[in-house]
């Protein structure tokens, strides 16, 4: 869902901070639409998990069409051995407006990769830009890994979308 222009509506308590978005009920219910961003940040922030106040709920997800052009991938590496959920998991977008990229099971929540993006925005090698993928990564106690296995995951994602 980062690699799209996301909007979701909000039910739940009214937020005087957010006035000039919500319409409130006759029941006192408050409704928001906002972007995914302004629910869960832009994926950069790998301790914020949202923004939702207590007694909010997510009522519903707007996904947007696909643009003409746009292409996408997803591709996650898995350990059969160990469990059927990814190891390490990458979706990417590369539409007119620029190329969009999370990644996901290397922190708390999927994060987008916005100096990769940028890279490839600005006609970057791939190989170039995928060594910007790990840039500022602090992996915690045994998931260091994870940064070994990032590009070649990115890269096959991106070989999948191209």
């Amino acid at each position: 869902l980062l690699t799209y222009d996301v909007l979701v509506d909000i039910a739940g308590p009214a937020r005087p901070e957010l006035a000039d978005k919500q319409t409130v009920s006759a029941t006192g219910l408050a409704w928001s639409v906002r972007t995914l961003a302004e629910v869960l940040g832009e994926g950069h922030e790998a301790r914020k998990h949202n923004d939702l106040a207590p007694g909010e709920i997510i009522a519903k997800i707007h996904l947007p069409p696909p643009t003409a052009g746009d292409r996408t991938a997803y591709f996650r590496a898995i350990s059969r051995a160990q469990a059927e959920w990814p190891l390490i998991e990458a979706s990417v977008r590369l539409a007119s407006a620029g190329a969009r990229i999370a990644v996901g099971a290397v922190a708390g929540i999927p994060l987008r990769l916005p100096q990769v993006e940028a890279a490839l925005d600005a006609g970057e090698p791939v190989e170039k830009a995928i060594a910007r993928a790990g840039e500022g990564a602090m992996p915690l106690r045994g998931n260091g890994y994870k940064l070994t296995l990032l590009p070649a995951v990115l890269r096959t994602a991106l070989e999948m979308a191209s």
